[in-house]
């Protein structure tokens, strides 16, 4: 458009410049310089040829411009059409979005509030059952805590009686060491020949399984148990008795076992022991030498992991 209001406005001042070159032709007409003017007409028919290319090569342009406009009006109004066309669309879009955003919205509102009455009650239902279980575990836990002491009061009560069987035990092995001293002390005391002397074990022999009886029961003991101290000082006075007299009561107990020695042996499995592993761990009588010479063997119970 622009480009148009141009071109009207070189039209008008071509056709102004025309009417003043006619003017200036028709006053000078009576000018003696008559071939001077002739020129300059000659000159200004030039510029008038040249003017009026200039205008038709316009008229062309203005033509080739309004087609190019009439064009672009076409195109700005399809443009238009589609715009109109795209924003109804748009705002039809817009309508059912939000349409099914309320709807979305309203199904969330209202699935959260099913949800948080579901999670109120499922947090009553779990606190309910977690209070129970808790109400539960005190009370089992108190149970054992009872249960737990009365056993350790029945642990307790069965220590104190092992002690006062051990302590009574240790005081009637005490009374019997004191009569079997008092037996070796008056067959020391009687008058009698070697050879009644070296036949006659009798007396050596039940004193010594007492011995080893009341030996394999202070192994057993608590070195603390009253009594414990003195009886086996009292076990160490007989034995050092028997060896003063020739009797020598061979040690065994906690010895490894040999297939060579000269005992009556029963056997018993210890899967405690290393394997192949043979220990003695009980002696019923022990073994006697007499001047050197075996007169009683041992019975003995061997532990065995074979």
């Amino acid at each position: 458009m622009q480009f148009f209001n141009q071109f009207k406005i070189m039209k008008k001042t071509t056709i102004t410049i025309i009417a003043i070159l006619v003017s200036s032709i028709i006053v000078y007409s009576q000018n003696p310089e008559l071939t001077s003017i002739n020129d300059r007409v000659t000159t200004i028919e030039k510029i008038i040829k040249t003017l009026q290319k200039s205008n038709e090569q316009l008229k062309r342009e203005n033509r080739e411009l309004n087609g190019v406009i009439i064009k672009q009006q076409n195109e700005l109004s399809a443009l238009k059409e589609n715009v109109q066309a795209n924003t109804e669309n748009i705002k039809k879009t817009v309508s059912e979005t939000g349409d099914k955003i309320k709807k979305t919205n309203a199904s969330i509102v209202s699935s959260k509030t099913n949800l948080e009455q579901k999670l109120k009650s499922k947090s009553i239902f779990v606190a309910f059952i977690m209070l129970i279980t808790i109400i539960i575990l005190v009370v089992i836990y108190f149970l054992l805590l009872y249960r737990i002491n009365i056993s350790k009061s029945a642990i307790h009560r069965m220590s104190d009686t092992q002690k006062i069987l051990h302590e009574e035990a240790l005081r009637l092995d005490g009374k019997l060491i004191e009569i079997l001293e008092k037996q070796i002390k008056i067959q020391d005391e009687q008058p009698i020949s070697p050879k009644e002397k070296e036949s006659d074990h009798s007396l050596v022999l039940k004193v010594a399984d007492e011995i080893i009886r009341i030996e394999t029961n202070l192994s057993r003991m608590d070195s603390s148990i009253k009594g414990f101290k003195q009886l086996s000082a009292s076990v160490r006075r007989i034995k050092d008795n028997f060896l003063a007299n020739d009797y020598e009561l061979i040690d065994m107990l906690g010895k490894p076992y040999d297939e060579g020695m000269r005992v009556f042996a029963d056997f018993v499995i210890d899967e405690n022991l290393k394997n192949g592993e043979r220990i003695i761990t009980t002696i019923i009588k022990p073994q006697i030498n007499f001047k050197g010479e075996l007169i009683q063997k041992a019975k003995i119970t061997v532990s065995q992991n074979i």
